[in-house]
């Protein structure tokens, strides 16, 4: 079979499926089984809308007295310790599967350290309005910076961290380029969107990632939007990581300006290190405490 017919043949099966981007790439969850209160943390709701109206919903995770007593994905066992005030405010973007319930232990973890973590689900995912799609990820992300501005958080010059998960990192590079306030930008699982996918479909599934690609908003193109940053990164990727793959990490780390750090974690996999690594809690702390402590 040429590589003609090859190409036609895939198109043909793109246009059959519906190649919408949103259907490949997206897997949203819509119930939350686990809360802030089940891991006895402490919480203010986040309730706000995005540019297209949608609600985007989350939790503030607040430091708290009692912090530090359970690891980080492990539900705590004792009642809700009074809260204090924050060392700094981080806005975690969080990855694809899932939702906010899913990735309490990043949020627990930082306010363990004394931080206020934001924790936000996207459009179409958890209690957040309307559809998961793709052109409103950064919008997500932007309505909670906003929402964080509207109720003091970020007041008396106090400057914003962001950590971006898999595909969260995607919506941090690009906040990270355009929010003035951003001190410090930790990116786990990273990767450039349309390479990714180029490189998951392969030569046969060539057709569909042309047409997936073509669908990438502009501002979700890491790989382009890298350059716009000028807080000090950190990047952590496991370097047996199946989802998002190394040589992607390794080529936007390559794009990213100074000052940067590279951190592969040996054995783990695709956001595993929080879980598998001793020194990750000290390793994504220690980088905030530098530049974002009070």
């Amino acid at each position: 079979m040429s590589k003609t017919t090859v190409l036609l043949l895939g198109l043909l099966m793109a246009s059959t499926v519906g190649c919408s981007i949103n259907n490949y790439v997206l897997f949203p969850e819509r119930d939350v089984t686990q809360t802030p209160e089940q891991f006895g943390l402490r919480c203010e709701s986040i309730e706000t809308t995005n540019a297209s109206g949608h609600r985007v919903t989350g939790w503030l995770i607040l430091p708290t007295r009692g912090a530090g007593e359970n690891p980080a994905g492990s539900p705590a066992g004792s009642g809700i310790e009074e809260a204090v005030a924050p060392r700094g405010v981080i806005l975690v973007s969080h990855g694809n599967a899932g939702n906010v319930g899913s990735f309490l232990p990043w949020a627990k973890l930082l306010s363990d350290a004394g931080y206020a973590a934001a924790l936000y689900d996207y459009q179409g995912y958890g209690r957040s309005g309307g559809d998961a799609d793709v052109t409103s990820l950064v919008g997500d992300g932007r309505a909670v910076v906003g929402w964080l501005r509207e109720r003091g958080h970020l007041a008396g010059g106090r400057r914003l961290g962001l950590v971006g998960l898999s595909l969260g990192t995607l919506v941090s590079v690009k906040l990270a380029g355009e929010v003035d306030d951003v001190a410090a930008v930790a990116l786990e699982g990273a990767l450039i969107p349309g390479d990714e996918l180029k490189r998951k479909f392969g030569v046969l599934g060539a057709p569909i990632a042309w047409l997936l690609v073509k669908q990438i908003p502009d501002e979700l193109d890491t790989g382009a939007q890298i350059a716009r940053v000028r807080a000090p990164l950190l990047f952590i990727h496991s370097a047996d990581d199946e989802v998002t793959s190394i040589e992607g990490a390794r080529d936007l780390f390559g794009r990213a300006p100074e000052p940067k750090r590279w951190v592969e974690v040996p054995g783990a996999r695709h956001l595993t290190p929080i879980m598998e690594w001793p020194d990750y809690a000290a390793t994504l702390t220690r980088f905030f405490d530098e530049r974002l402590a009070r």
